[in-house]
């Protein structure tokens, strides 16, 4: 097990998960990263079935890359470049051919840099920078849209946080952009836990978590 794992035990009692398949109801998880000065969650990062049991694992390794889509609520986001892995500290550049590369720029050593921009999209929409968490696969899921464009010779930093957020909702996609209209989708509470430090008991990165569908409250603890 890699030490830096974070993990999320969902507990579902089985009367719960009769009343939320009633409406097609799945888990959601968002993650955050500090971008332009805000903490911003707004992306479905990851999707997981009703289950009595539900972990939910993943190492904070992520990586940039870049999209013509301008987001909107619902949208499936296409990622246009390659992933380029990028740890916190370090940089990344995007060549005149829009493939980003590892970058010998500066960078803040809280934070992911994109050091310069060197590519002139022909999109009239520009560039915006993606963020993905690499999954248990190796592969990565998007977690993050930067809402402002990168223009041609441009930097941009950002700070993937391990705060997370996660609820029951019906009818979303991995890798849309979050629905911020309440109104218009059939969602549970939201809850928040910051997985940024261990448990004091058992050293790890690890809470769990319960829903009451009666009151639509989470209950959640460190530790397994």
């Amino acid at each position: 097990m890699d030490p830096n794992e974070r993990s999320l035990l969902v507990h579902t009692e089985d009367a719960t998960i009769e009343v939320l398949a009633k409406s097609q109801y799945q888990l959601l998880l968002a993650k955050s990263v500090m971008a332009n000065g805000s903490l911003i969650y707004n992306t479905v990062w990851n999707i997981r079935s009703l289950a009595p049991y539900e972990m939910v694992s993943w190492t904070p390794v992520y990586a940039f890359n870049w999209t013509t889509d301008i987001p909107a609520d619902g949208m499936t986001i296409t990622a246009s470049g390659n992933w380029m892995p990028c740890s916190i500290g370090h940089a990344v550049d995007i060549d005149p051919s829009g493939r980003l590369i590892a970058s010998a720029a500066w960078s803040d050593p809280s934070s992911m840099t994109i050091g310069v921009n060197n590519y002139d999209s022909p999109s009239a929409n520009g560039i915006r920078i993606v963020i993905a968490a690499q999954n248990e696969k190796g592969g990565f899921d998007i977690i993050f849209v930067d809402p402002c464009t990168i223009r041609l010779n441009g930097s941009a930093r950002f700070q993937p946080l391990e705060q997370v957020q996660w609820w029951y909702e019906a009818g979303a996609k991995q890798g849309t952009m979050l629905t911020s209209n309440s109104s218009t989708k059939q969602a549970t509470k939201v809850e928040t836990a910051d997985f940024s430090f261990r448990d004091l008991e058992t050293y790890t990165y690890t809470k769990k978590t319960s829903f009451d569908y009666q009151t639509n409250t989470w209950t959640t603890s460190d530790g397994r």
